[in-house]
């Protein structure tokens, strides 16, 4: 029973740190170690809620952050 225990945290934690940041990072195309702070500020002060909602909410400020801090090189 405890082995049984420890194989289902084993792979909970496996799927939670390591597949879902994988398919949430390419998704949002932002880098895991940016995604892995973003669940876990969103987390700490919303619970699960916010958790699931700072990673999209982490690649929407992404996006403009990234625009204004590389300029196109065309001068456009």
């Amino acid at each position: 029973m405890l082995t049984s225990v420890i194989a289902g945290f084993g792979r909970r934690l496996d799927e939670e740190y390591l597949l879902v940041r994988r398919i949430m990072g390419r998704n949002v195309r932002m880098p895991a170690v940016v995604s892995v702070v973003a669940v876990l500020a969103g987390g700490g002060p919303a619970g699960i809620i916010g958790a699931v909602k700072a990673v999209p909410a982490a690649g929407a400020l992404r996006h403009p952050l990234h625009e204004v801090t590389f300029r196109p090189l065309d001068g456009t």
